[in-house]
């Protein structure tokens, strides 16, 4: 479909080979004369199917109006998956001061408190575990120089709540009777819902000063029964709702839907969860990516991708306040944030950052600055969870992600063009390649290769960043190129031997491929220029 705007929607094939478009009308009855009108459908070929998706999604954000704001990628702390709802003024404190402590290793923006702050659903309010009330917490937060992130579920309310005791008639109803369909759904037909919400949203943003908004358990709780307004889908309802939110905060308030339908929501968030949830096992890290790196497409066309959180405990960075243990390796660990990297998303941390080690903290840092563009899956109709990721050119160098998402061991390949190629997670220069690459890697394990194009001298990999932009030129014997972050080490790949290297301290290293050195930068240089001995 081109839009989504009216009705779910669902494309099938029969098993006669005969496509089939479909349009849930939520049984609104019709009265003589009346008739419904749906979402517009598209119908296309493409060669290329990534390319062909991504040109999709440039249609559906054209047809659907779609103005994205040019947001720096959010990054930061959740504290749902370490702590889940048992969390206080305590536990925030604690993160943030860690957090600060590394705050030049981890440069996150935002501190985003998750589920567990308030009263219950409906009642937005803080609980006795935050007794000093949410905008102390949200001042805390600014004070150390973050943004303040809350969670909320907005298109429900517990049937206990202050909110449905008082207002039962706000909710959505059965077709056939005024009691409730099914769990409470906000109908945002009715106008004293659209102002309910419009004051608590400005509250949050505007009075509490939270910059973050998550909304949860969106899908769940939208309720394709009766509304006020019986023209009313189950859609409009959720395109209205965000509408109200959006039009109630600051313009510098980053929106991000979560377990929400996704196209529907095209234009009316900033960002948009599109996996299911993270949890403890590599199962679960294969689950995420498995819709993440499929719904590449929408990234930066229809909202922000939100890959969910990256976790990298081991039981060893537990204690007696972790709800959800974690027994991932070393090795799945390693390929969970390579993949997060490739994701091209919102990274948001959620282990409890005081009991991370340092190899971690180092780890974590290797990040940053992020990667914001989604890698596109070259194995797209061949995987089931794709595992050929290209993350693009950045300057001379292409960035390759491969991931063996299987059992056993297994072969992944591509195609390049000639170049230098390096492998970043063993820090090992594997010289001059043509036309394809082939890596056997093994169970859950993963590569991250740099292709630089083939020059006589070449920056073709770092130690500190997986997705690095590094300038460099080459002209008459000279190398200048930039370093990425302080104190990182550059390889230098050349066909001849260093004469001086100015702003960096240059060392062969041995290789079976030519010529390599390892170039530290000294006195905080973030260039350097390198003159090689002539012919």
């Amino acid at each position: 479909f081109a839009t989504y705007e009216r009705y779910y929607p669902a494309i099938g094939v029969s098993h006669e080979g005969v496509l089939e478009a479909f349009l849930d009308m939520e049984s609104h009855p019709l009265e003589p004369g009346e008739s419904l009108v749906g979402d517009w459908l598209y119908l296309g070929t493409c060669a290329d199917i990534p390319k062909g998706l991504c040109e999709f999604a440039d249609l559906v954000a054209r047809q659907m109006q779609v103005q994205l704001k040019p947001w720096e990628m959010p990054t930061g702390h959740c504290s749902w998956y370490y702590y889940l709802d048992r969390i206080s003024e305590q536990t925030v404190a604690g993160n943030l001061a860690a957090l600060s402590a590394d705050r030049d290793k981890l440069p996150i923006r935002y501190i985003q408190i998750d589920n567990g702050w308030s009263t219950e659903p409906g009642d937005w309010e803080a609980n006795a575990r935050f007794p000093r009330g949410m905008k102390a917490v949200a001042d805390d937060i600014r004070a150390q120089g973050y943004l303040p992130g809350i969670w909320l579920m907005p298109f429900t309310a517990a049937r206990t709540s202050r909110l449905f005791q008082a207002h039962p008639d706000w909710f959505v109803k059965n077709w056939k009777n005024d009691e409730i369909y099914g769990t409470p759904s906000l109908d945002f037909s009715v106008p004293a819902v659209r102002e309910h919400i419009f004051n608590l949203f400005r509250r949050l943003s505007h009075e509490w000063g939270f910059r973050y908004i998550k909304l949860d358990a969106v899908i769940v709780n939208l309720a394709p029964g009766r509304h006020r307004d019986q023209h009313w889908t189950a859609v409009m309802n959720l395109r209205e709702g965000y509408r109200v939110m959006r039009s109630a905060v600051t313009e510098d308030t980053f929106i991000l839907g979560c377990t929400s339908p996704l196209a529907q929501s095209a234009g009316v968030v900033d960002g948009m969860r599109v996996s299911c949830d993270i949890f403890d096992r590599w199962e679960a890290v294969k689950d995420v990516f498995m819709r993440v790196f499929k719904r590449f497409y929408y990234h930066k066309r229809l909202f922000i991708n939100d890959p969910d959180c990256l976790i990298i405990r081991t039981s060893a960075n537990e204690d007696e306040e972790c709800r959800r243990p974690c027994v991932r390796n070393a090795e799945e660990i390693r390929t969970f944030v390579t993949a997060m990297a490739a994701s091209g998303g919102i990274l948001m941390l959620s282990d409890k950052m005081s009991l991370l080690d340092r190899s971690q903290i180092e780890l974590l840092s290797k990040l940053f600055p992020v990667n914001t563009e989604a890698a596109v899956p070259l194995d797209l109709m061949e995987s089931n969870v794709p595992g050929v990721l290209d993350l693009g050119r950045r300057g001379r160098t292409r960035i390759m992600a491969l991931i063996n998402w299987t059992d056993v061991d297994r072969e992944l390949r591509f195609e390049i063009n000639r170049g230098h190629v390096f492998d970043f997670w063993s820090q090992r220069y594997l010289g001059l390649c043509d036309h394809r690459i082939r890596r056997t890697l093994a169970p859950h394990a993963s590569a991250l290769l740099f292709v630089t194009d083939d020059a006589p001298a070449a920056v073709v990999g770092v130690d500190d960043c997986l997705c690095p932009a590094v300038e460099q030129e080459y002209r008459d014997g000279v190398l200048t190129a930039s370093f990425v972050k302080p104190g990182e080490k550059a390889m230098v790949a050349a066909a001849r031997e260093i004469q001086s290297c100015e702003g960096g301290r240059a060392r062969p290293v041995e290789t079976a491929f030519g010529r390599l050195y390892e170039v530290t930068a000294v006195r905080g240089a973030r260039t350097f220029r390198i003159t090689f001995k002539p012919e």
